[in-house]
């Protein structure tokens, strides 16, 4: 395990050298997104959830499609799996009565869900559906995303992210951006 952590940290020592030639951290949106890989062998860690039919923005699809182009040339014969229950994301996020930006620090799940209510609110502005959410993210396990959605949107005042919309009606919306 120990050995695993130190070979990480050569390997993203190595892959900055490597992607400083490749316009550095920006993406072609213009956001900037950082990204550190932990590469860590299977055998020697636990068994985590998968999510084989994840959707990552761009700005993550090409950070994730240069790393494996890095790692494979430099260790052909290895193949890469993705543990996306273990990433973390920093996301910056702005709230009408808050002046200035917050940074939350959420895992992948929680960030492909908030990148849903970027730039809507559902078709009729109350919210999107549990099924909208889950096309938009690939998180197929209904129970995850409502683990997900709680996780956001219940707690105290203050830390809730999403506001919880209650209707009788499974179909009814589930979430919509907080206030």
């Amino acid at each position: 395990m120990f050995k695993d952590m130190e070979m990480s940290r050569d390997i993203m020592s190595s892959y900055a050298a490597y992607a400083s030639g490749a316009t550095n951290a920006a993406s072609t949106s213009g956001k900037v997104v950082d990204m550190e890989v932990q590469v860590l062998t299977t055998g020697y860690w636990p068994v985590y959830p998968k999510y084989p039919n994840i959707i990552l923005p761009s700005e993550l699809l090409l950070q994730r499609e240069r790393f494996e182009s890095y790692y494979n040339e430099k260790y052909q014969g290895r193949r890469i799996a993705w543990q996306y229950s273990l990433g973390h994301c920093i996301v910056k996020a702005s709230f009408p009565k808050e002046k200035a930006p917050k940074e939350l620090n959420v895992n992948v799940c929680q960030t492909l869900v908030l990148l849903c209510f970027q730039y809507e609110d559902g078709p009729d502005g109350r919210g999107l559906k549990l099924d909208d959410i889950m096309k938009k993210t690939g998180i197929d396990d209904r129970g995850e995303l409502e683990r997900v959605l709680q996780s956001l949107s219940l707690g105290r005042d203050g830390t809730r992210v999403l506001k919880k919309i209650d209707y009788d009606s499974d179909d009814a919306p589930v979430a919509n951006a907080s206030d």
